[in-house]
């Protein structure tokens, strides 16, 4: 799977199995580049779950109904997995938090502890939309929800069938037919849940450290999801984007004269994980090597 994100949010996704090693050069073009150039190198290890239901199945999870109204309708036929039916639980009303509906549950994933989970969610309806994580069995689990009739989302804990809010975020419905990036991290006690590349909810609990996943649905006859990651572990926080380890500052060796376009190559030291990278840059001297400022070495943990 190969996935480009622009300022934290997804904007390309292509599935290739053609070239999986490599090294990877980088170019700024004609235009001069900047003056230095911050590169970071993220090995990632294979996650345990990459599901795009390109094969028009959803073979490998299973459907659990709690709903006491209405019936659900799980289908992958489209290449994306949709619940189409409208079951729900009473009560209705906003300030309920229970909303037992019916969610999709990945069979795999009970032992998984430290994770995170993306994927595209979207509505063609009014109801609540979410992930579960942590799911331990089908009473005890954490849980993202999503509504637009409730103009809410909210985090949720789920202990022997009895919920508690962990946190919300009130006046914030989603809009009807936008697909939104979802990212949510569960490391130790700390459970962040990010839309569009922002974090929205944020909350520390203790009660359950380890589950699989699984997509919910709640009074909504049109709640959709795809391209779910899941199971990578995390290892040491790295998974924050933007984190960066102590500076290093790495020769850049070129051959050109002042002013001119020249090829400059950056070697950061050996060791693990040492990397060469090229970028083409505007020569501004005729020093024949110069030294960056803000070059990073390579941050070497999962994300």
């Amino acid at each position: 799977m190969l996935t480009v994100y622009i300022d934290g949010v997804k904007k390309l996704r292509a599935i290739d199995a053609a070239f999986r090693t490599g090294p990877w050069p980088c170019t700024v073009g004609t235009t001069p580049a900047p003056s230095s150039t911050n590169v970071i190198v993220r090995p990632l290890p294979e996650p345990a779950v990459a599901e795009t239901f390109g094969d028009g199945n959803f073979d490998g999870w299973t459907v659990v109904n709690q709903g006491t109204v209405g019936t659900s309708d799980w289908s992958a036929a489209g290449n994306i997995l949709a619940q189409t039916g409208n079951m729900y639980s009473t009560p209705t009303t906003t300030a309920s938090l229970p909303k037992k509906g019916t969610f999709a549950k990945y069979n795999a994933g009970g032992a998984w502890t430290n994770y995170q989970i993306t994927c595209t969610m979207r509505s063609d309806a009014a109801g609540d939309m979410g992930i579960m994580f942590r799911v331990k069995d089908d009473n005890n689990y954490y849980r993202f929800s999503w509504s637009k009739t409730g103009s809410y989302a909210r985090l949720i804990k789920m202990t022997n069938g009895t919920a508690t809010l962990l946190n919300g975020a009130t006046a914030f419905p989603y809009v009807t037919g936008q697909t939104y990036n979802i990212r949510i991290v569960a490391e130790g006690s700390a459970l962040r849940v990010f839309i569009n590349g922002v974090q929205k909810l944020a909350a520390t609990n203790t009660g359950f450290t380890n589950g699989t996943i699984a997509c919910y649905s709640w009074n909504n006859a049109g709640a959709y999801f795809d391209d779910i990651v899941s199971g990578r572990r995390i290892t040491n926080s790295a998974d924050r984007r933007g984190t960066r380890k102590p500076v290093v500052r790495p020769e850049q060796i070129h051959n050109g004269a002042a002013g001119s376009q020249g090829l400059c190559r950056t070697r950061f030291p050996a060791g693990p994980g040492a990397v060469t990278v090229q970028a083409e840059r505007r020569i501004r001297s005729t020093s024949t090597y110069l030294r960056t400022r803000s070059c990073r070495r390579p941050i070497l943990s999962a994300s």
